[in-house]
């Protein structure tokens, strides 16, 4: 290839490094001055694999369980914000599980109608969900999962609430396709102790009202069931409060429609027809 062609590429790809760095997780220069065409190939296909390999070793987002194991089931944001800001990290994901001490930023959102307590609602596939995952065969009412070191990287300076915002953008967009604008400044938190995995992960609830006739869903199939299977609930069903309350749901779901986003939910008569609004 002629000289300047080649110094036309590096050119380019010095501008798009300098102007996007912040969207990539990392970047790696590689100089093949000097070098014949055998140990060229060997260490380009080499540094690739490892580069490779770390892209699928994800890393997701964490803070210490020690100086906030005094807080409630429920509670604001804004009693651990300062303590997120300084202390969230990131670490391949096996580690981060393995450690007990640690506690995993789980954002999520709520979807509900504007004005009603009826939410969107969703089932995790079977083979997305461990034995002992309190997901599990359940009905959920939120959609969203770890923050990831990605996240972090693509607002560069942002806060660490921008991050959980982002976060659950990009889960939501992923899972069922829509695109949400989560904008709460103080979401509540959920952080159930009861001997299960729930005791290792947070939830940080950002509640989205919108017209649910309205959106159009793309159920990601490898995550969710899509479709109602032997009478259990569907992903992309909207259901009321009181219909969940008495559907099979995890302890998150409990306490979002009890303490979060539907505090008028027992006030439902059960003699009223169900209310649940059909597939999408």
């Amino acid at each position: 290839m002629r000289s300047e062609v080649l110094s036309s590429y590096l050119e380019s790809i010095k501008k798009t490094k300098l102007k996007y760095t912040s969207y990539f997780r990392n970047i790696t220069e590689y100089n093949t001055d000097d070098q014949d065409q055998n140990a060229v190939s060997y260490n380009i296909t080499k540094t690739t694999l490892n580069l490779l390999k770390n892209l699928a070793d994800e890393k997701i987002g964490y803070i210490p369980k020690s100086e906030i194991s005094h807080l409630p089931t429920i509670f604001d944001y804004s009693e651990i914000s300062d303590y997120v800001e300084k202390n969230l990290s990131f670490n391949d994901r096996n580690e981060v599980e393995e450690d007990k001490t640690l506690l995993q930023l789980i954002p999520i959102a709520v979807i509900k109608e504007k004005g009603k307590d009826e939410f969107l609602v969703g089932t995790k596939a079977v083979r997305a969900t461990s034995s002992s995952s309190p997901e599990k065969g359940k009905t959920l009412c939120y959609f969203g999962g770890h923050v990831r070191e990605e996240d972090a990287n693509l607002l560069g300076s942002g806060s660490k609430l921008d991050v959980l915002k982002q976060c659950v953008y990009r889960e939501v967009k992923e899972e069922i396709g829509i695109d949400l604008d989560p904008d709460q400044l103080n979401p509540k938190c959920i952080w159930v102790r009861d001997g299960t995995k729930s005791d290792h992960h947070l939830a940080v609830v950002f509640i989205i009202e919108l017209s649910l006739s309205r959106i159009k869903l793309s159920v990601d199939g490898e995550e969710f069931a899509r479709y109602e299977k032997k009478g259990r609930t569907g992903t992309g069903d909207i259901v009321s409060a009181y219909e969940l309350m008495q559907s099979k749901i995890d302890t998150w779901t409990q306490n979002i429609i009890k303490n979060v986003a539907a505090a008028n939910y027992r006030e439902k008569d059960p003699t009223q027809p169900t209310l649940f609004s059909g597939k999408r």
